[in-house]
């Protein structure tokens, strides 16, 4: 019962000709404070990276959570479930069952404390079909029992053709000798940037085995693909003005490396593939994007001039 049904309640005792007694009153009232604070024990929100993913990628979705109970709670789920569940519906309301879902292990979640979990929402749940969708985050509090629903979120699952595609024989010694795999590149237009993507695709099955994005891509130059003598792809592109991004992917469809070279001056960077099945990058600059940038040089204070100046 909450606060407004108490006042109906109070506005019919009146007209009943049994007035309700005082020890009624004060457990309407007690019922009202405790629902009241059922509904303050978490607060939950859950945001995606983006709203629009190519299909196959993973998804990913980050869960923020503050203990409002006042106190400190063992998080762990009913029966044997998790704590933190899911709830996905495709545009026509039907929602999708998870698949091999783990059992998180128990914690301590302090009280007045916010917490950030990252999931991999496409590991435990087959959105495999393009449409759009909703999420919606579920966490379950022991001690009263009771579950609290996030805000709901709403994402596209969409698809592009491949702007380049090779097949090869995955080498002898490696899971799956002999098998006949694809290496795709897919360029994916979202609202306001472009990305590149790879993809391995299992040619017999027509299996989609992996795909991931490898960055931001502009459209002045085309990506350029080589694959080496030990069938292992190389991927040059322009990430961003006078910024090429090399990523080199092994035939298990792993990234293997990833790094970046600058175009200095009239330096550019190049990717070679040799005669001999070799690939390699020259000229440019090595490049780190997570570096601090450099500090400026300070200029000379009034009292450091030369005489005379």
């Amino acid at each position: 019962m909450n606060a407004p049904q108490l006042k109906s309640a109070r506005d019919r005792a009146p007209h009943c000709g049994t007035p309700l007694l005082p020890g009624v009153i004060a457990c309407i009232v007690l019922c009202c404070v405790f629902a009241s604070a059922a509904h303050a024990q978490f607060a939950s929100n859950i945001a995606l990276t983006k709203t629009n993913f190519l299909a196959l990628e993973p998804l990913v979705a980050t869960v923020t959570i503050t203990n409002r109970s006042g106190a400190d709670v063992v998080m762990s789920g009913a029966n044997e479930s998790n704590w933190l569940t899911f709830d996905i519906s495709d545009a026509n309301g039907r929602s999708l069952a998870p698949i091999g879902l783990q059992k998180a292990k128990p914690f301590i979640f302090k009280a007045g404390t916010t917490i950030a979990e990252k999931v991999v929402i496409s590991d435990n749940y087959g959105i495999d079909q393009l449409g759009a969708y909703g999420i919606s985050a579920t966490v379950y509090h022991p001690p009263t029992k009771q579950h609290y629903a996030s805000n709901r979120v709403r994402f596209n699952i969409l698809d592009s053709k491949p702007i380049w595609e090779a097949p090869f024989g995955v080498p002898a010694g490696r899971p799956d000798a002999g098998r006949v795999r694809r290496y795709a590149l897919i360029i994916f237009r979202d609202v306001d940037k472009a990305n590149l993507y790879f993809r391995l695709i299992d040619d017999r099955l027509n299996q989609k085995l992996a795909t991931y994005e490898l960055g931001p891509v502009t459209n002045a130059v085309d990506p350029e693909p080589a694959v080496d003598r030990d069938n292992t792809l190389h991927v040059f592109f322009l990430a961003m003005p006078k910024i090429y991004c090399y990523a080199i992917i092994g035939p298990d469809g792993k990234l293997k490396k990833r790094e970046y070279y600058k175009e200095v001056d009239t330096n550019r960077p190049a990717m070679i593939a040799a005669g001999d099945g070799t690939v390699a990058v020259r000229g440019g600059e090595f490049f780190d994007p997570a570096a601090p940038p450099p500090q400026k040089a300070k200029g000379r204070s009034v009292s450091e001039r030369p005489p005379g100046l």
